[in-house]
């Protein structure tokens, strides 16, 4: 009874056994929060995403989703997005959340047209032929096959070195090129008639 007696008064006192105090310090020594461990911080809300958000972001590459974006080597969730076969409808990839602390999720954003990338600029027309005349005949070498079928680099001269001979004994074809993104020679035609005899003299 006096054991029980001073155990009540110690609890009514505020003062206990120094045995029940030693322990129950070393419980709370090893007590994470008595440690000053910090709590993880709060995931942070779902975002309320609109079309807006698709500034500064990259397309998922080979038609992949958020959940399969590796945070660790490819940055945040929020630098990526996702396509979907419903024109106008994009996938935002945001997180990671308290329910997937792994991986990204995503928020679906409707009626999202941005206009279309501006076409490339028209290629420029192909040049011109060379005017030629018949006076650039002369210093040709005649070929039997025509100048498409001739490739400079195996003959090791110049396109304009060449020249083919029509069916027309005064016709030809003289080479010229290659054209931008051709390896083979060009061609224009000449005709070269030899000019009218001088008419006979007057009588006296």
């Amino acid at each position: 009874r006096i054991w029980r007696t001073r155990r009540q008064r110690a609890f009514r006192t505020g003062r206990m056994p120094a045995r029940l105090r030693a322990a129950l310090l070393v419980l709370l020594a090893q007590c994470p929060a008595a440690q000053g461990t910090p709590s993880p911080p709060p995931y942070p809300p779902t975002p309320d995403y609109d079309c807006d958000a698709m500034t500064g972001r990259s397309e998922i590459a080979g038609g992949d989703s958020c959940s399969t974006i590796d945070i660790d080597t490819e940055g945040p969730c929020d630098l990526w997005y996702q396509e979907t076969s419903t024109a106008g409808k994009y996938k935002f990839c945001y997180g990671p959340t308290a329910d997937e602390p792994d991986q990204c999720s995503n928020i679906k954003v409707t009626d999202c047209f941005y206009p279309p990338p501006s076409p490339p600029p028209p290629s420029p027309p192909p040049p011109s032929p060379p005017p030629v005349t018949c006076a650039d005949l002369a210093g040709r070498t005649e070929q039997s096959k025509s100048c498409d079928e001739i490739d400079p680099v195996e003959e090791g001269l110049p396109c304009d070195t060449f020249a083919k001979q029509k069916n027309d004994p005064w016709k030809y074809d003289l080479c010229y090129g290659p054209e931008p993104g051709e390896d083979k020679c060009a061609r224009t035609k000449v005709e070269c008639y030899p000019p009218p005899s001088p008419p006979p003299p007057s009588p006296p």
